[in-house]
């Protein structure tokens, strides 16, 4: 069963980990597939049990607001013991006392619907170009082997 990967991206930060995430994950054996959050279409979404949510954190830690406006329509769905990841991204330079909390807003939603997290979410706090050769590679394939176990 693939992995449902659904993201936000603006500025185009969150879309290069989630890319390298999805290439780590296809490398591990993991079948994915990625949508961003704005062209989701819910009659494909039924029978999925593993997820991968990420966005970046906007103003004083708000999620971006399609990403908002999808959680409203993705918890109508039946997600209990549904198998969830999150990443959350963040810039220091604004508002550092929110840094990465669209991380803690989807950690309290897979609690909410009843999911399950697989592993501690990734969150980057800075530029991560740095990061994706390491963290976000190391983080990737904890996800990949924690799905495998399950299946």
């Amino acid at each position: 069963m693939a992995t449902t990967i659904i993201y936000s991206s603006i500025g185009g930060n969150t879309e290069l980990v989630v890319k390298k995430v999805d290439q780590i994950l296809c490398e591990e054996g993991v079948s994915t597939e990625i949508f961003r959050v704005e062209n989701v279409d819910f009659r494909f979404f039924e029978k999925r049990q593993f997820w991968v949510l990420a966005s970046p954190t906007y103003h004083q830690g708000e999620l971006e607001k399609g990403f908002q406006n999808f959680l409203n329509s993705f918890r109508k769905l039946n997600l209990e013991n549904n198998k969830f990841a999150v990443v959350g991204l963040g810039d220091r330079r604004y508002y550092s006392e929110y840094l990465c909390d669209s991380a803690k807003i989807l950690e309290d939603f897979v609690s909410e619907v009843k999911g399950e997290l697989l592993l501690p979410s990734l969150r980057i706090g800075t530029n991560p170009l740095p990061l994706l050769n390491s963290t976000v590679v190391n983080w990737s394939r904890r996800l990949a082997n924690a799905i495998k176990s399950l299946n």
